[in-house]
């Protein structure tokens, strides 16, 4: 008999293992766009600091960086101390670009582990960036400044959202029935 009542019942339809509020995969905070937007930066101002020792450049770089190689170029120049010197200078005025443009880089791969402080960090210095252009009166460079800014923004925007997803799945404890 004991049998026929183990045959005779039938499997839950609300098994214990599935929750009623299905869980959201989590996200990659690396899908906000933001880090790519400090790798950018980083590329473009290194590579600019090296083109402009050879009157060469194109838009989009930092103005510290571009300040630091004019700087470089202009001791260089007022030192008159051959070949030698000038490219002793410009090596070391290259090797600061190289510091700043790593430390973007280290911005870009700490925002894409998750930590949303960098952002903060990163735009504050990049707006004041931005007022360095603004005051040299490179308005296209202000203008890319303030679009790099945008896409920082919204970065940052999408790793808030990621990460109050992933607290809102992790708080919220499956309701089941027995």
């Amino acid at each position: 008999m004991e049998e026929n009542l183990m045959q005779e019942q039938q499997p839950s339809q609300f098994p214990q293992s599935q929750p009623i509020i299905p869980q959201p995969q989590k996200s990659n905070p690396a899908s906000s766009n933001g880090p790519g937007v400090f790798y950018y930066i980083a590329a473009i101002s290194l590579i600019n600091s090296l083109l402009f020792i050879f009157n060469y450049g194109f838009y989009g770089s930092l103005a510290i960086t571009t300040l630091i190689t004019y700087l470089g170029l202009g001791l260089a120049e007022a030192i008159n101390g051959g070949t030698t010197v000038t490219f002793i200078v410009n090596g070391v005025a290259f090797f600061i670009n190289a510091i700043i443009a790593g430390i973007v880089a280290g911005f870009g791969y700490l925002s894409s582990k998750g930590h949303s402080w960098v952002y903060i960090v990163g735009m504050v210095a990049y707006t004041l960036d931005a007022l360095i252009m603004l005051w040299l009166n490179e308005w296209i460079e202000v203008l890319i400044h303030l679009y790099a800014l945008y896409l920082l923004w919204r970065g940052w925007s999408s790793l808030r959202k990621i990460k109050a997803e992933i607290t809102k799945t992790e708080t919220i404890s499956p309701s089941v029935i027995d």
